[in-house]
């Protein structure tokens, strides 16, 4: 397993590198195949291994490293495209940008969540017995386990983050 997730790491790094040197846009006309790509590496690393699970080893191995590749992909197709072509206009998309601004938060109580959920509300084990099959239920569940998530890191965003952030004008950093 690469070490802490760093090849996701060293990915976002690079883009950023090559950001600031205006080379980034030397990889535009791949990412549309790039992001095609890699997406259907995760699919096919998921029909192998069995299940899109997180714990399972293929996903562990190779899936979210396919991940994390696409995400590059489509970080670059964003970044590069026309503002007024397909890539930018889908990822500046207000609700990705919600996400995008509770991420942190969403980051460090998904865990719990999700367990919450398989505890209380449905159990992974039961997944084929509820929906007839794997798949459907798992996406049931990711929806389940997603809203709380995400109303929990909005609460924290303005409760919480919100009015810290609100006082760095305060601390000036130099």
């Amino acid at each position: 397993l690469p070490f802490f997730r760093a090849d996701a790491l060293a990915l976002g790094g690079l883009l950023a590198w090559l950001l600031r040197r205006d080379r980034l846009q030397r990889f535009a006309a791949l990412s549309t195949s790039w992001v095609v790509a890699a997406t259907a590496g995760v699919v096919v690393v998921a029909l192998a291994g069995g299940s899109p699970w997180w714990w399972e080893p293929a996903m562990q191995q190779a899936g979210y490293s396919l991940l994390a590749l696409t995400g590059a992909g489509l970080i670059v197709a964003a970044v590069t495209g026309a503002p007024g072509s397909l890539w930018p206009r889908l990822l500046s998309a207000g609700w990705l940008r919600a996400f995008g601004k509770y991420s942190y938060c969403i980051y460090l109580i998904h865990l719990p969540v999700s367990r919450a959920v398989r505890a209380f509300v449905i159990d992974a084990d039961h997944f084929p017995q509820v929906m007839g099959a794997l798949w459907p239920a798992q996406l049931m569940f990711y929806v389940l386990a997603s809203a709380p998530t995400f109303a929990l890191a909005w609460l924290s965003w303005r409760l919480f983050e919100a009015p810290i952030l609100r006082l760095k004008s305060r601390f000036p950093y130099t």
